[in-house]
């Protein structure tokens, strides 16, 4: 197989973790800005309308730490950096 087929998927390993790890920070604020007006928005159409929604929005709001997102980004990222090392030192 060529090297270049071989250093593909851990190359895209390398930029899905980077990105996995970068970005929670900047989507955790906008999940929280979008639950709060989807919630406002049902709450204003009255407690009967769209119960069970307004239920689900009640009970599951976004997660306020996004450190298993971290930590996966960053282990994937290390594990997909570790292949390439090995890949090109052979």
């Amino acid at each position: 197989m060529s090297v270049g087929l071989d250093l593909a998927t851990p190359a895209i390993g390398l930029v899905l973790g980077a990105i996995f790890f970068a970005l929670p920070a900047w989507s955790a604020e906008r999940a929280r800005r979008d639950h709060e007006n989807r919630l406002a928005d049902r709450l204003a159409r009255g407690t009967d309308a769209y119960f069970e929604e307004l239920r689900a929005l009640k009970a599951h709001r976004p997660p306020r730490s996004l450190l298993l997102w971290r930590l996966g980004g960053a282990a994937l990222f290390l594990s997909s950096a570790f292949l390439i090392v090995k890949r090109v030192t052979n």
